[in-house]
């Protein structure tokens, strides 16, 4: 994948901002395709009004960075109240990175994309891979509450895309843990891909 090089001056720094709650398998895709196009990454944990996270800015930032590879040295994750343009203008980050899973994630993703062109930031949509499209955050909420029976239909399709990758094997639980069938599934997907 090509090296984006913004602004000519300096290094090429972006932001994937959200609400992370929680983060997703979606979301870490777009933050490993992110890292091979920038030399800084930041996944910004925010607040948004309208949503009620289960956790602090703070402890959601804990999480994602426990999750995150350790050899993943261009990405950091930070905490932030306030508008993603303010964060970017103080850190020096000139593009704003936007997963779209949808054509109505795309049309509301291009309001604000319109909005912080105008501000002076620049946003990059990511369509999400296919198999990866239909997985939310209130769509794992949901099915955490659930429980195990609606696992199946979650991770069908990633568990199918993870085994396809050389030299990586998915172990699926039969514990019937939501927990622990994200977290094998997040252990594979942080295997380095050939």
């Amino acid at each position: 994948m090509p090296h984006v090089s913004y602004g000519g001056t300096g290094s090429a720094r972006a932001v994937y901002p959200g609400t992370f709650d929680p983060f997703t398998p979606g979301h870490f895709d777009v933050v490993d395709r992110s890292r091979r196009m920038f030399d800084r990454v930041t996944v910004l944990v925010a607040v948004n009004d309208g949503k009620q996270p289960s956790g602090t800015t703070a402890e959601r930032a804990r999480e994602i960075r426990a999750l995150l590879p350790a050899g993943w040295e261009n990405v950091v994750v930070a905490a932030w109240h306030g508008l993603t343009v303010d964060y970017c203008r103080r850190n020096g980050c000139g593009v704003i990175i936007r997963g779209v899973r949808n054509s109505g994630d795309c049309a509301h993703e291009y309001e604000l994309a319109a909005m912080n062109e105008a501000l002076g930031v620049t946003t990059l949509l990511l369509p999400a891979r296919p198999e990866l499209a239909t997985m939310s955050s209130t769509a794992v909420r949901a099915l955490q509450r659930g429980g195990a029976s609606v696992l199946e239909t979650m991770y069908a399709n990633l568990t199918e895309v993870v085994r396809q990758r050389p030299g990586t094997a998915v172990v699926r639980s039969t514990a019937g843990a939501v927990e622990e069938t994200y977290d094998l599934l997040v252990d594979a997907l942080r295997k380095p891909s050939p």
